[in-house]
């Protein structure tokens, strides 16, 4: 049987170094999500350079607001693969809304940062996870793992990214039932992948750079 994985959010950042590891290191034939399917085009053009496990990565565009859109692209993967081993939930817009607002405190940012901190993040891989599970558990097999970083578990850390923590723990709870393997969330250290900046008022210019896993 095929390795199918899904990655959400693999235009940039751990999305992409887990997508591109997936295809070229594990032979995984990988449906990568975002809504730039630009990136999403190089990535799979990358993914065959030096390929020696015949892995292959699908662009797929896709705004995962729109719950039809997510409802029929799953229904899309089952149907050309008829399995789905492995589901990544990496999407979050919460670093690129909270960019030019970095440094201030919660009351001087606009509520559309935590609108789009929770939308895509603690929401979308709800609903990916909705509708990827049930088939998971027909087969008896799969896992779904959240991307996250440590402080996620910290009184410092956002509210969006705690709740993605603790979705996740109640999605294993319920698979656990069911004989599928248990979700997890895999909090990152420090990693390296494609340059993000912030230059805050008050904070010394930062920058990420980040690489595969």
């Amino acid at each position: 049987m095929n390795k199918v994985a899904i990655v959400t959010g693999a235009s940039r950042g751990l999305g992409r170094g887990i997508a591109l590891t997936l295809a070229k290191e594990e032979g995984y034939i990988v449906y990568a999500t975002a809504r730039n399917k630009k990136a999403l085009e190089d990535l799979a053009a990358e993914a065959t350079i030096d390929n020696a496990t015949g892995g292959v990565i699908h662009a797929c565009a896709l705004d995962q607001k729109d719950d039809a859109a997510v409802e029929a692209f799953v229904g899309r993967v089952a149907a050309e693969q008829k399995t789905i081993k492995l589901l990544v939930n990496s999407a979050y817009s919460g670093l690129i809304a909270i960019a030019p607002h970095f440094g201030k405190s919660f009351w001087e940012r606009p509520l559309s940062v935590y609108d789009e901190a929770f939308d895509v993040g603690v929401r979308s891989s709800y609903v990916m996870s909705k509708f990827v599970a049930p088939l998971m558990v027909a087969q008896q097999q799969g896992l779904i793992i959240q991307t996250s970083y440590r402080s996620a578990m910290k009184l410092s850390s956002t509210a969006c990214q705690f709740a993605c923590v603790q979705v996740c723990a109640t999605r294993a709870q319920m698979l656990l039932l069911r004989l599928v393997r248990l979700p997890m969330t895999m909090f990152t250290g420090k990693v390296v992948t494609n340059s993000i900046w912030f230059r805050a008022p008050t904070l010394p210019m930062i920058t990420t750079k980040a690489a595969m896993i």
